[in-house]
């Protein structure tokens, strides 16, 4: 990952990176960060500890990148026409992904990594190219229809449309359902949508 510093040595066979990414996953959607050890993801990856170390300086930062490599957020995004919907849309599968296990483990991550910002600052990056390129092609699409005005911040907005996600994930409370998710955007873009 971007702006961690790697030891010495030569990094592990794309073989063995898989094995231990894909054995990291599986122990953290079962017994979850907190519990989740070096000593298991190594014997489950069929490696040493050693190798391990020697790339990643412990279970949050092996974590992260096993995250990023196996997780990728997908899902259609809609064109209906209106920004409003094709939003409401994005946001309630967004929300669906928060409340499943993959989506727990990324909240456990978050939690165990906030005091370390030299790992926390490059994930973050990477999870922000996944979440925000699909917003802003809603956006685009929006302002070619003439539905905004083009002096609008748009990352502001779409900060303003993440901040609860964001929020309810640290504080470990449950992602908005489909109802309040649509309530909450309808109410943004009363404020900021061309009548």
């Amino acid at each position: 990952m971007e702006g961690t510093k790697r030891k010495p040595g030569r990094p592990p066979s794309q073989k063995a990176r898989t094995a231990i990414f894909k054995a990291t996953m599986e122990l953290l959607l079962e017994h979850g960060l907190r519990k989740m050890t070096i000593d298991r993801v190594a014997e489950h990856a069929g490696v040493s500890k050693a190798t391990i170390y020697r790339w990643w300086s412990d279970k949050v930062q092996l974590s992260m990148e096993a995250f990023v490599y196996h997780v990728q957020i997908e899902g259609t995004i809609m064109n209906t026409g209106n920004i409003v919907d094709d939003y409401i849309d994005w946001f309630c599968k967004l929300h669906r992904f928060y409340s499943s296990p993959e989506g727990r483990v990324l909240a456990q991550i978050m939690a165990e990594s906030q005091s370390r910002q030299e790992m926390l600052l490059p994930f973050q990056e990477r999870l922000r190219a996944m979440l925000y390129d699909k917003c802003m092609i809603i956006w685009n699409r929006a302002l070619e229809r003439g539905e905004l005005d083009d002096t609008i911040d748009a990352m502001l907005t779409i900060e303003l449309l993440h901040s609860p996600s964001s929020y309810r994930m640290l504080s470990n409370q449950p992602p908005l359902d489909d109802e309040a998710t649509a309530k909450m955007i309808r109410l943004l873009f009363q404020g900021i949508k061309k009548q």
